[in-house]
């Protein structure tokens, strides 16, 4: 048994096919449609020679096994389309024949050269851009093929490409103005939870380009679709590997224009696998085995001095050169076939990476208005600081895909492993004027320590069967995801201090206090599980003359929700910090400790436990939905999509005490979304697009906990607000678009869309507090509206000199308002009258350009592309009062990518990322002066790559 099993592995390993173990030879391959790249199913393909033959599967897909050796006419057949012919194809004994069919309207026969184009229909630029064409929905879309052209090494990198869409900090996608919240992410159908504490946002850099097939964006609502909709989601579709075997082998290496070869990078010691991006328990929170102390005064000093020993004295930090970034990644696939048109296919996906950036120009700065609008001329400043950042990522990926299909039915699991980490010290150093006195020299510093590890883990079960001649379509999925990130020991100490005028020494230290918190360690993290099911039955009425289709479904969704922190605090009050070195000041020898000569205590530091059971928390949300969607064909070129979806959702939020956990809010409502799509075909390969739709962007399980968290390397908190619950934000959203396709690969697209928000959610800072404390809160109301154009063109018309060329430009410019809540606006208004009701939406950018040049010479094995993308100023910080709000500035960024390909197998890849070097820049503006927040330069990288594949 043993042995049979090794074969079976070995077998799929080296990529062995079960048919090629017998005398004879086989046919296989795909067979489409010509215009759309959709594959046809039960197509009729057969020899003609010998009239042996069968029908595709549900993917297009056909066998033809068991064929004496010959040369052979291979024919297919389909009703409405044009017999196909591949002629002269020669079959040898345990051979295998690639046979791929595009059919249209025409007869055609091919030559046997033909034969060998193998391609697979969800990654190719000319099969999504057909199912862009082809929907009734207002989507965009992206291949495999055309994210390896541009060079984009992740989906956040990809999406910067498409039409009004910005994406920031590789996480935050805007989509038609709207940003994180209003944005989901759905992995092969199946959402993703976010991580990020402050936002809904997925970290789209932990989604590699090389296991992607496709990402489709898409633009309005559908009753098939989650209704956790505002501005769009993202879908993104893992590889369906390839009906052959194929291995690939990549790796490259990179360099940052300000880190690689620094001698200055700044970091500390960690763990052992670091490198691999793990924590390996260096960094676990202590034990706490310590016996409790009796009441005597000895007993707790001991006591105080072991709980601080248990701790690591790890303050330090080292100086060492970035070395250059690298990565590496490895690909294998196969499809193994059986008798009956049955299949067995798979695939592996690894990748690794290690890369090093810092800045050491950076600037930080805090201001507000203090006293009268009218009379005041500058904004206070309470913080201005020098800011230095230094950080290693590590990113590991795993993808597993297995697939068996018969000719009606297909079932598959995907399994994937994501994980990213970031290993950053920062130190911010400078005038802390709210802290002193006048005429005072008063200073700030803050150090911090992170180790940030973020992990996405799926499993991802679905099925799809055809029943009734195919007629009817049955789709299910079960996924469940477990999404982590995790920060083991943040280390944190800040202080003030003051400059002597003559020495310009160092003195008066303050590390605890109003001023600045102590020294503090935090063991926090969040883990957040996500369940998805969904069933959908699709009914198509090809012989009606009005109803086309009627699709109908459920879905379910389960989400938990836990964060945990742990803090040690460093008790300072009996041995002050005097200066010098922060690691020499935490050390075993500066902390309490008993004097045995003496009898008495000797002070020094102590470690508290600082533990706040109400800023840990667990969430619940749960969805329950069904919808119905029908297609209408009202006229001979007009369709009609309309529908509505129910969703009920229960949510609840509890937070821990010292007698365990109590539940703090419970909130159920239910929804109605209805969706109207109209699609009318113009002429050929020119369509109009409108319709409405409803729906709802629900708060996020981290917007209604009543936790408070610091975020130090923002310098503010945010807090929750349990009563966000029961006030989701619903949207009515109104699109119109007008699309033409002059080919397969080219579109010139104009459209405009108009969207309405009752009670929208954003970060604002708190009433009558410092405005470096934030809460998530609701406005009364906002709208937006916006135009898009869209142009992607082959430069032959001008010449044979562009027939290699493509362009692409695509501009959406916004206008958005949002409404001051009353109590906010009559705050202003004592002092500035004639403020408006209405600012900008927050995050919102009122323009998106995106330019992409490509050159593709296949005779030379040579693609060469350059892509550029710039979004106007938006609020990244919403101010209370008339503090102006602060607004992130439009940097330009510049992308070249150069590929090199030699023989179909060896390719050499050149590319170069914000060849500009654009800067980060967030600031105020006040009465003509301007104030910054922050600003930091963000480097050029290199990289150098080179790739075989076998196939």
């Amino acid at each position: 048994m043993r042995k049979l099993i090794f074969c079976l592995v070995l077998g799929l390993l080296i990529g062995v096919n079960i048919e090629t173990l017998s005398a004879q030879g086989s046919v296989r391959g795909k067979v489409t449609d010509k215009e759309t790249g959709e594959p046809i199913i039960s197509a009729n393909v057969f020899l003609k020679q010998t009239g042996q033959g069968t029908i595709t599967d549900l993917d297009g897909n056909y066998v033809l096994r068991d064929i004496p050796e010959g040369v052979y006419d291979i024919e297919c057949t389909y009703l409405g389309y044009g017999k196909q012919r591949i002629l002269g194809v020669r079959i040898v004994d345990d051979g295998i024949k690639l046979a791929y069919f595009r059919l249209s309207e025409a007869e055609e026969d091919i030559g046997v050269d033909v034969v060998v184009t193998a391609e697979a229909a969800k990654n190719l630029e000319i099969s999504m851009m057909a199912t862009r064409k082809n929907s009734a929905k207002i989507l965009e879309t992206l291949s495999s093929e055309q994210i390896f052209r541009n060079g984009d090494e992740n989906v956040g990198d990809a999406l910067k490409h498409l039409t009004n869409i910005s994406v920031e900090n590789d996480n935050n996608v805007y989509i038609r103005g709207l940003g994180s919240r209003y944005v989901k992410t759905l992995l092969n159908g199946a959402e993703v939870p976010g991580l990020d504490l402050n936002t809904s946002s997925v970290q789209l850099d932990l989604f590699p380009s090389s296991i992607l097939d496709n990402i489709i964006v898409y633009k309005n609502f559908s009753p098939d679709q989650i209704g956790s909709f505002g501005g769009g989601y993202v879908e993104i579709n893992t590889k369906s590997f390839p009906e052959k075997f194929t291995m690939e082998i990549q790796a490259a290496v990179g360099a940052h224009s300000i880190a690689t070869f620094n001698n200055s990078f700044t970091s500390y010691e960690g763990g052992a696998l670091d490198f691999l991006g793990v924590d390996d328990g260096t960094r676990a929170l202590p034990s706490a085995d310590i016996p409790a102390p009796d009441t005597t005064l000895r007993s707790i000093v001991g006591y105080l001095n072991a709980l601080s020993n248990n701790v690591p004295a790890n303050f330090s930090t080292i100086s060492k050169m970035a070395v250059p970034n690298t990565r590496f990644s490895f690909m294998i696939s196969n499809q193994t076939n059986f008798k009956k048109g049955k299949s067995l296919s798979y695939g592996f996906v690894m990748l690794y990476k290690n890369s090093y950036k810092m800045y050491e120009d950076g600037f930080t700065g805090l201001y507000e208005l203090t006293g009268n609008y009218n009379s005041a001329f500058v904004l206070t400043p309470r913080l201005e600081l020098s800011d230095k950042r230094y950080q290693q990522d590590v990113r590991n990926n795993l993808l597993f895909s297995l697939a068996y299909k018969s000719r009606l039915s297909k079932v598959s699991i995907n399994i994937m492993n994501n994980l990213g980490t970031e290993k950053t010290y920062r130190v911010q150093n400078g005038s802390a004027p709210v802290f002193g006195v006048v005429g005072s020299d008063r200073r700030y510093r803050t150090m911090s320590w992170l180790f940030d590890q973020k992990q996405v883990i799926g499993t991802q079960l679905a099925g799809k069967h055809l029943y009734n001649n195919v007629k009817n379509t049955f789709e299910w999925q079960l996924s469940t995801t477990r999404s982590q990130v995790g920060q083991p020991d943040l280390r944190y100490f800040a202080m003030t201090y003051d400059i002597d005028p003559a020495s310009q020494e160092e003195n008066n230290f303050i590390v605890k206090g109003a001023e600045v918190r102590q020294p503090t360690r935090f063991y926090r993290g969040i883990v957040a599980w996500n369940g998805d099911g969904h069933l959908d039955f699709t009914y198509d009425k090809p012989d009606s003359e009005v109803l086309k289709r009627i699709k109908w479904g459920l879905r379910g969704t389960a989400k938990y929700h836990i964060f945990d922190e742990r803090q040690i605090r460093y008790q300072t009050d009996f041995f002050p910090f005097t200066g010098g070195d922060v690691n020499d000041y935490i050390q075993p020898e500066n902390y309490i400790r008993w004097n045995d000569a003496t009898q008495s205590a000797i002070p020094g530091l102590y470690v508290e436990n600082a533990y706040d059971a109400r800023n840990n928390y667990i969430g619940l949300e749960a969805v329950v939905a069904g919808y119905m969607l029908i297609d209408l064909k009202l006229m001979k070129r007009m369709k009609l999509t309309t529908g509505l979806r129910t969703e009920a959702t229960a949510n609840a939020f509890t937070y821990f005490n010292t007698t365990g956990v109590e539940l703090d809010s419970f909130t159920f409502y239910p929804v109605i979304l209805p969706a109207v799509s109209l699609k009318y075909e113009v002429q050929r390969d020119m369509f109009i697009r409108a319709g409405y739709t409803s729906s709802i962007a629900r708060p996020t399980l981290r917007e209604i906990s009543t936790f408070t968290n610091f975020d130090y390397f923002g310098d503010y908190t945010v807090t929750g607000n349990y009563r966000l619950a029961s006030n989701p934000t619903t949207l009515h959203n109104f699109d119109f678009r007008w699309e033409v396709y002059p080919s397969n690969k080219e579109v010139v697209a104009v459209g405009a869309f108009f969207k309405y928000l009752n009670k929208p959610i954003e970060i604002a800072s708190m009433q009558n507090a410092p405005n470096e404390e934030f809460q998530f809160q609701n406005i009364p109301f906002a709208y937006l509206f916006g135009a898009e154009i869209e142009l992607k063109q082959g430069l032959g018309i001008l010449g044979d000199w562009g027939k290699n060329f493509v362009m692409g430009a695509n501009l959406g410019v916004i206008y958005s308002q949002a409404r001051i809540t009353n109590n906010e606006l009559a705050l202003m208004r004592v002092d500035n009258p004639e403020v408006s009701n209405f600012r900008q939406l927050f995050g919102q950018s009122p323009y998106v350009m995106n330019f992409l040049l490509n050159y593709n010479n296949d005779n030379l094995g040579l693609d060469v592309n350059a892509s550029f993308h710039i979004s106007g100023k938006k609020i990244v910080y919403v101010l209370y009062g008339n503090t102006p709000n602060i607004y992130e500035q439009p940097r330009g960024m510049l992308n070249v990518n150069i590929a090199k390909h030699l023989k179909d197998r060896y390719h050499f890849r050149f590319s170069v990322e914000n060849l500009l070097d654009a800067k980060l820049v967030q600031i105020q503006t006040f009465k003509g002066r301007t104030y910054s927040y922050r600003q930091n330069s963000l480097g050029r990288t290199i990289w150098l790559g080179f790739s075989y594949l076998i196939k």
